[in-house]
């Protein structure tokens, strides 16, 4: 999972222009996670390979809230319609119950209901 998460993060953040990425990296800076002297020169994989080493799971979500306080919406919104897809599948390979197919019941509850309780209320409020 954690290289199709990365390889969304960084589609995600490549979507963003020069100052828009600086800006983002300043405001993940303002989670005080990640120390701004490995973030200031760090490019996109760079960051995006941060963001996972600090957060795993709740990559997604961090970048997610991020995005929305840039006022990046949709941007936003793309990012977790990936990231709960990402979650399908790993729950469907991962020998647990077969994934409904779309439209047939609760398959995005099934996906996120491994999680740790944070990050799946934070993705069941998404929905």
């Amino acid at each position: 999972m954690t290289a199709d998460l990365k390889e969304v993060l960084r589609n995600t953040l490549d979507e963003l222009t020069k100052a828009d990425f600086k800006r983002f990296k300043c405001l993940l800076r303002d989670q005080n996670s990640i120390p701004w002297g490995m973030l200031e020169e760090a490019d996109t994989d760079d960051t995006v390979d941060l963001i996972v080493q600090k957060y795993t799971m709740k990559a997604g979500e961090i970048v997610s809230t991020i995005l929305k306080k840039m006022n990046s919406n949709l941007l936003a919104m793309a990012l977790e319609s990936r990231v709960v897809l990402i979650l399908k599948a790993l729950t469907a390979s991962s020998g647990g119950t077969p994934m409904p197919q779309q439209g047939e019941g609760n398959s995005l509850l099934s996906a996120i209901s491994h999680l740790n309780p944070e990050t799946h209320s934070y993705y069941m409020d998404i929905m």
